[in-house]
C-alpha cells in the first residue's frame, strides 16, 4: 500500500537518525584509531615525553618517561617532574615557568644527582591546552657527552703531546751531552774523590731529567693501541716517578711494594700507565685534604695471583662510601666538590682496563681509605737479560778501528767522539749529513754512529742516503736520535739498523758498538 504522510515523516525521521548514528560511528572508529596511532608513536619513542600540569605534575607519560625515572608507568601519574628527573633544579623550575607562559626557552643539558645521569631538557607550553600546560621532553645523553668527553680529550692530549715532543726533542741532545762527559770524566783515573762525588750526582740528575722526559712522552703518546709484553712493574716505577713532585708537594708518603717476581702482561703500556695515573692521582688528592694529624699515605703495589697480575692502589683518605661503588666508575660520576673533578678518569680507566681482558674494582681498604685493584692475565715470558760482559769498544778489535760520527749536535759529537777516542779509536765527526756522506765516499769505517735524522740540502735523511748508497754497512751502523714524533720508531725499526733513543747510557751504547767491531773483527 502506499506510505500514509505520517509513515514517510516517521521512516524520514528514523533515516536521518541512522544516519547521524552511521557517521558518528565512523568518525569515532577514525578518532580511535588516530588516538591509538598517537599512543603508539608515543610509547614507541626513545625520548622521554611528560605532560605536565600548571603545578610541574605529570598528568600524562610514555614509557621512555617512566624508564628514566625507574617507575612502572602505571605510577608516573602526579610525580612532581622536577623532582623525579633531578631532584632539585632552580634552571628546569624557570625553564617550566617560561613555557607555561607561552614562551619556548631553550633547551638545558644538566647532570641529574638523583639519577647519576647526564639530560637534556626541553619545554612548550601544550597547543590548546589551558591551565597552562606543558609539553617536556627528556632525553638521556650521559653516553653521547661522554664519547664528546673522550674525544676532547684525545684532541687535549694530542696537543699535549705534540708539545712535550717538540720540547724533549730540544731537552734530549744535551741531556746526552751532560749524562755522557759525566760518564767519561768518572772513567778517567786521575778524577779525585771529591770531583767524582760532583760528577756522580751530575750524571744522576742527567738521568733523572731524561726519565722524566721519557715518562711525559709515555703518558702524552697518542696513536693506536699498540700490544705487546708490558711489565706492569716498570709501569709502576716511572708513574710514581712522573707524579713524584706532586707527592713531595702535599707532603704525602707514597710507598711502592713491587713483586720480585715477573709481572708481564700483555697489552699498551702507554694506556695501562694512564690507568695508573688515574689511581694514584685520585689517591694523592683523596690523602692531600686529611686533617693535620691523619696518615698521609699511598701504597703502590704489584703482584702475581692466580694466572693474573694485579696492581693495586691504597691510600689513607676518607675512601668511598658503600652506597656509591657501585656508581663509582659510571661517567661523569665524582665524590669530588663541584669543579674538582670531570668524573671521567675512573671511567676511562675502567673501560682500557676492561680492553686489556682486566677488571678494575673498588673497596674499602685495610686502613679505611679506598682501594683499587687492577687485575689483567699474566703474560709471562722469558725475562729480558743483559749480558753480564758485553765486550767494550775497545775489547771489541786488536787494532784501532775508524768511526764515523754524524750529529748537528756539538755537544753530542763531542762526547760521543771523546767516548771511543779514549778507547782508541779513529774518530771523524760531521757536523751535518752532507758532510757525513763526503766523508763515506773517502774512506771505509767500521763504525757509524749517527743521527738519523741529519739531512742533506734536498732534505733526505742520513740514514735513508746511508743505507741506500752502502748497504753493508747497516750492520756496522747505529743511529741516535731525539725525534720522539709519532712514526719514528717504526721507520727505524724498518731501517734494520741497532737504535738508541738520546739521552742514551754511555755504559749500553759502548757494549752495542763493542759487538759491532767485534763482528767486523771476525769477518776481517
Amino acid at each position: 500500500e502506499a506510505f500514509t504522510e505520517g509513515q514517510i515523516r516517521l521512516l524520514t525521521t528514523v533515516a536521518v537518525h541512522t544516519a547521524t548514528v552511521l557517521t558518528n560511528g565512523h568518525l569515532f572508529q577514525l578518532i580511535k584509531t588516530g588516538k591509538e596511532e598517537w599512543e603508539g608513536t608515543f610509547d614507541a619513542l626513545a625520548n622521554g615525553i611528560a605532560v605536565l600540569d600548571d603545578r610541574g605534575l605529570v598528568r600524562r607519560a610514555n614509557r621512555a618517561f617512566a624508564k628514566i625515572v625507574d617507575r612502572p608507568i602505571t605510577e608516573v601519574t602526579g610525580l612532581p617532574f622536577v623532582a623525579a628527573v633531578f631532584g632539585q633544579s632552580a634552571e628546569v623550575a624557570s625553564m617550566l615557568i617560561q613555557a607555561r607562559g607561552g614562551a619556548r626557552p631553550p633547551g638545558l643539558t644538566l647532570r641529574s644527582e638523583r639519577l647519576r645521569r647526564i639530560f637534556q631538557v626541553h619545554a612548550a607550553p601544550m597547543p590548546g591546552a589551558e591551565g597552562g600546560s606543558v609539553v617536556a621532553l627528556v632525553d638521556d645523553v650521559t653516553e653521547q657527552k661522554a664519547l664528546e668527553a673522550q674525544v676532547i680529550q684525545h684532541e687535549k692530549m694530542a696537543a699535549v703531546g705534540q708539545l712535550v715532543s717538540g720540547v724533549a726533542h730540544e731537552l734530549n741532545n744535551p741531556l746526552t751531552s751532560i749524562a755522557g762527559l759525566a760518564d767519561l770524566l768518572l772513567e778517567q783515573s786521575d778524577t779525585t774523590v771529591r770531583t767524582r762525588e760532583h760528577l756522580s750526582v751530575v750524571h744522576e740528575q742527567a738521568e733523572r731529567a731524561g726519565k722524566i722526559v721519557r715518562n711525559l712522552l709515555s703518558f702524552a703518546r697518542q696513536g693506536q693501541a699498540e700490544m705487546g709484553a708490558v711489565d706492569l712493574n716498570d709501569v709502576a716505577r716511572r708513574t710514581a716517578l712522573l707524579i713524584g713532585y706532586e707527592v713531595r708537594l702535599r707532603e704525602i708518603d707514597l710507598r711502592t711494594e713491587l713483586a720480585s717476581d715477573l709481572t708481564l702482561v700483555r697489552g699498551d703500556r702507554y694506556q695501562l700507565q694512564q690507568v695508573v695515573v688515574n689511581l694514584l692521582t685520585n689517591a694523592v688528592q683523596a690523602v692531600g685534604d686529611n686533617p693535620a694529624g691523619q696518615p698521609r699515605l699511598v701504597t703502590l703495589r704489584t703482584r702475581n695471583a692466580d694466572g693474573r697480575v694485579l696492581l693495586e692502589v691504597e691510600d689513607t683518605g676518607p675512601g668511598v662510601p658503600d652506597e656509591l661503588l657501585t656508581n663509582i666508575f659510571n661517567p661523569f660520576f665524582t665524590t669530588k666538590e663541584p669543579g674538582q673533578g670531570t668524573g671521567l678518569g675512573l671511567s676511562l680507566s675502567f673501560n682500557i682496563v676492561e680492553r686489556h681482558g682486566g677488571t678494575l674494582q673498588a673497596r674499602r681498604g685495610t686502613l679505611g681509605g679506598a682501594l683499587f685493584v687492577m687485575s689483567i692475565p699474566s703474560s709471562r715470558g722469558p725475562s729480558a737479560v743483559t749480558p753480564a760482559s758485553a765486550p767494550s769498544a775497545a775489547a771489541g778489535s786488536r787494532r784501532s778501528k775508524n768511526v764515523l760520527v754524524v750529529d748537528g749536535d756539538p755537544a753530542v759529537r763531542r762526547m760521543i767522539s771523546a767516548l771511543f777516542s779514549s778507547d782508541g779509536h779513529h774518530v771523524e765527526a760531521a757536523p751535518d749529513a752532507a758532510h757525513g756522506v763526503e766523508l763515506l765516499g773517502q774512506r771505509e769505517f767500521d763504525l757509524v754512529i749517527a743521527d738519523p735524522r741529519a739531512s742533506v740540502p734536498d732534505g733526505s735523511a742520513f740514514a735513508d742516503i746511508l743505507l741506500t748508497r752502502w748497504p753493508a754497512l747497516r750492520e756496522r751502523t747505529i743511529l741516535a736520535t731525539a725525534d720522539v714524533r709519532p712514526g719514528t720508531e717504526e721507520w727505524l725499526k724498518g731501517l734494520g739498523c741497532r737504535f738508541f733513543w738520546k739521552p742514551f747510557n754511555v755504559a749500553e751504547l759502548r757494549a752495542a758498538a763493542g759487538e759491532v767491531l767485534a763482528a767486523v773483527r771476525r769477518k776481517t
